[in-house]
């Protein structure tokens, strides 16, 4: 806590790029390397959609509001550098300093249970990320590349008017049964295929969609169902699913509820904060 408080005295205006692998990592890096600025890159190159059109720009943060890694090289930086990739869990973070300034704080005793709160968050979302990294390590998880060029074929590259006129029919877009049938991702006893992808868009709010000309926010959105799939199969070997309206949580809630669930029974007994 009482490192943590010391950090508090000072905040940094930063901008971010995020990349979803190692090999869009390292185009980032080249880029940066070569003659484009940190904001051109971030403009065209980061899937954060909610700091492109800012150049990355995230504003001011303090010690705490960062996850460990980015804030242990964000001190580090100087005003007008950048660093990076850092790795945390889910992808790759390229950060850059553009100001550095004092800030006021509360006392330590105004702030101290809010100091551990943070503390507990950031060491239970450390424990979450490797528990889903474990959780696709071990059912041996792995996408599909030559599904997707599919799906880019014969949906993702279509204009809007063909998407229209297509009317929601999918075979009106070209696509066969075989199609249909292809595995996006495959793991262990199991696959999600094209026709997952799509029964589950159409179950989705619009706003939960991720958009068809990205392919990174897709493949994250469909990694992101398989995991759900591996939870739920989680939940039952733990009995989860056979709690008095359990079954009825799960349907209404999916993913959300199960992961709230195997946190609370897995990942947060271990996430204790000591005094120190």
């Amino acid at each position: 806590n009482t490192a943590l408080y010391e950090g508090r005295d000072t905040e940094w205006r930063l901008s971010q790029i995020f990349a979803f692998s190692r090999s869009e990592a390292d185009v980032v890096r080249r880029r940066l390397n070569g003659e484009e600025t940190f904001e051109e890159v971030a403009s065209s190159s980061s899937v954060e959609p909610g700091t492109m059109a800012q150049g990355g720009d995230i504003g001011y943060v303090t010690a705490g509001e960062m996850p460990g890694k980015v804030e242990k090289l964000v001190r580090g930086l100087e005003a007008g550098d950048w660093g990076g990739p850092v790795f945390n869990g889910t992808g790759y973070y390229f950060i850059k300093v553009n100001e550095v300034r004092p800030r006021e704080r509360q006392s330590f005793e105004e702030i101290e249970d809010q100091l551990t709160q943070i503390l507990r968050l950031r060491k239970e979302r450390a424990l979450v990320l490797d528990f889903v990294q474990r959780l696709k390590a071990r059912n041996h998880l792995r996408q599909v590349s030559s599904s997707f060029t599919i799906l880019a074929a014969q949906w993702q590259n279509r204009t809007a008017d063909e998407l229209l006129a297509s009317g929601g029919d999918l075979r009106a877009l070209g696509f066969s049964d075989e199609d249909l049938a292809l595995p996006l991702v495959a793991y262990r006893g199991g696959s999600y295929t094209i026709q997952d992808l799509f029964n589950d868009l159409f179950d989705s709010p619009t706003m939960e969609r991720p958009p068809s000309t990205s392919d990174p926010l897709l493949r994250l959105y469909v990694e992101d169902r398989v995991v759900e799939r591996l939870l739920i199969e989680s939940a039952d070997r733990k009995g989860i699913a056979d709690q008095p309206g359990a079954a009825q949580r799960i349907e209404a809630e999916r993913g959300s509820y199960l992961i709230n669930e195997i946190y609370e029974r897995v990942v947060v007994p271990t996430a204790t904060v000591s005094d120190e």
